[in-house]
């Protein structure tokens, strides 16, 4: 699959960025709390945000789910390809919970989670200068 052209730092909107490093930190925070449905909706609602903020380029899918996103990330992602796997692996883990998931693949899939999301992070802070940010990614 070909990726999506490089953005430029100067071109990327700090607040936008800023807005979805908080979502980013919130899912990791109450993963625990959260239902399946929940997390499909979250990474949905990043995927939406990712668009928004030109972060992923736009195509004709009625949904796009959250490891493609990963593969498109216009952004520089070391282990781009690994990670859109891992963020595969989680997503099955997602839909293979039905009611009452087992504490180890709770715990699998948050591990998941929370490498992609620290890439990302890695991603953001490479990509911007941090003076283009409202306040610190952390």
């Amino acid at each position: 699959m070909a990726r999506a052209k490089r953005r430029r730092p100067e071109d990327l909107d700090g607040t936008a960025i800023k807005r979805i490093i908080d979502e980013l930190n919130s899912m990791i925070e109450g993963f625990d709390d959260y239902s399946p449905e929940d997390i499909a909706y979250s990474l949905d609602a990043l995927t939406t945000m990712f668009l928004d903020a030109q972060l992923i380029p736009l195509r004709k899918l009625r949904r796009k789910k959250f490891h493609i996103a990963i593969e498109e990330f216009v952004l520089d992602l070391p282990e781009r390809g690994a990670l859109a796997e891992s963020m595969e692996t989680f997503e099955d883990l997602m839909n293979a919970y039905g009611d009452e998931p087992s504490e180890e693949e709770v715990e699998e899939a948050k591990e998941i989670l929370e490498k992609v999301f620290s890439a990302l992070k890695s991603a953001f802070d490479v990509g911007l200068n941090k003076s283009q940010l409202p306040l610190s990614l952390e």
